[in-house]
C-alpha cells in the first residue's frame, strides 16, 4: 500500500482453518476487517465472530464471476477460492 492510497479501499480477510494430517482440512470460520478501522486507531484488538461464509452484494458476485473465468490467472483463482470458501453445514 503506497502513501497515495487510502486504507478505505482495503480489507483484511480472516480465514481460520483446521489443518489435519489424516483427514480433510476444515474451514472453521471467516470474517472481514476493514483496514480503515485498524489505521484510525494505530493498533486494534477486538473479538471477531467467525461466520460460515462471506456475504456479497450484486457487484461482489459479478466480480467473482468474472474472476472465476480467468483460468490461467493463479492470483484470480486464489482470490475466488478465498472469497467463496464456506463451512460445511454440519459444522455450523
Amino acid at each position: 500500500m503506497g502513501n497515495e492510497e487510502e486504507p478505505d479501499c482495503y480489507e483484511l480477510n480472516l480465514a481460520v482453518k483446521d489443518y489435519s494430517f489424516m483427514r480433510e482440512d476444515r474451514l472453521i470460520g471467516l470474517n472481514v476487517i476493514k483496514l480503515r478501522q485498524v489505521c484510525e486507531q494505530g493498533s486494534w484488538s477486538s473479538w471477531i465472530p467467525l461466520g460460515s461464509r462471506i456475504n456479497f452484494d450484486d457487484t461482489g458476485l459479478t466480480i467473482l464471476r468474472i474472476l472465476s473465468h480467468r483460468t490461467n490467472d493463479e492470483l484470480a483463482r486464489e482470490f475466488v477460492a478465498l472469497k467463496s470458501a464456506r463451512r460445511h453445514k454440519e459444522e455450523v
